[in-house]
């Protein structure tokens, strides 16, 4: 009865989906977003652990790298006389987790201040050896161990949604710059970027698009910066996926990381029904799962 039972509880366990044991992984660490009325608009924010103490962070993919704000630095060990941390942030993910992120020190920015956020973190660096995941959806942020092709692993966390994998472009560690394009317009690169509101391309990149009022936008450090949008929405595709249907808001200028220059800047308006995965860095690629 006993090898009976044992042989069809093998069997049972073999028939379950792939999905149930990449979800009964234990994550390395596992942070829920800040629900701090006062964190609100400036992008996922979370708490961790720094130098034993307990501090606000924005998440922000487009930051390269981590910065923490001159008002912060002191008490984070960084160096405020200069750009580069004088040490790297002694940072506790989750009960066992610590990693040590390089970070440069950038002047107070006032609505950090008055929100008590000590700067910019890169999830990019938090585990560089594993799967970090950002999912606004379920707002956390966790990271998972990486073993064998990260991209499985990915789509196992999530089997109601379909999963792209997109190749990285550039040496940057900070902008992930993937290939994309809005309507039937040509396909440049553009940045997946958790630290800003809203989506925009180089206003040179929609020459010839119908534009619409102005309004001001405000980024993840602070800066704002005057757009226009479009009148019309147009499917926003990234790699082999449309991410949503949107009306593109209008910037300057092109960007520039690692000495690539990129037309645009995907931002929470079309990331904010995603899951963004990051695999280990030698992968050189970015997931998406959308609902």
């Amino acid at each position: 009865m006993k090898v009976a039972g044992l042989l069809l509880i093998t069997f049972a366990l073999a028939l379950l989906p792939s999905c149930t044991v990449a979800q009964a992984q234990p994550p390395l660490f596992d942070h829920p977003f800040s629900q701090q009325a006062v964190h609100k608009g400036f992008g996922p924010v979370i708490d961790v652990r720094v130098h034993g103490r307990l501090e606000s962070f924005v998440l922000d993919t487009g930051s390269s790298p981590s910065l923490v704000v001159s008002e912060a630095a002191p008490r984070l060990r960084g160096h405020a006389g200069g750009p580069t941390c004088r040490d790297a942030l002694q940072i506790r993910l989750g009960r066992e987790t610590a990693t040590a992120v390089p970070c440069e020190v950038i002047p107070t920015i006032p609505e950090f201040a008055a929100a008590k956020l000590a700067g910019m973190l890169s999830p990019q660096q938090l585990a560089p050896n594993d799967l970090v995941v950002l999912d606004f959806p379920s707002s956390r942020l966790f990271a998972l161990h990486a073993a064998g092709e990260p991209f499985d692993d990915f789509r196992r966390l999530y089997p109601d949604r379909s999963s792209v994998h997109l190749e990285r472009i550039g040496e940057s560690i900070g902008a992930m710059l993937v290939r994309g394009a809005w309507g039937d317009r040509a396909e440049v690169l553009v940045d997946i970027d958790t630290g800003r509101p809203y989506t925009q391309f180089a206003r040179r990149y929609l020459e010839g698009a119908r534009l619409d009022g102005s309004s001001a936008t405000r980024s993840a450090t602070g800066e704002r910066s005057v757009n226009e949008q479009s009148l019309q929405a147009q499917p926003l595709r990234v790699g082999s996926a449309v991410l949503a249907s949107v009306r593109i808001r209008t910037r300057d200028e092109a960007g520039v990381a690692a000495g690539i220059v990129y037309e645009g800047s995907l931002g929470r308006d079309v990331l904010q029904d995603c899951a963004i995965g990051i695999p280990p860095r030698p992968w050189r690629q970015v997931y998406l799962a959308c609902r």
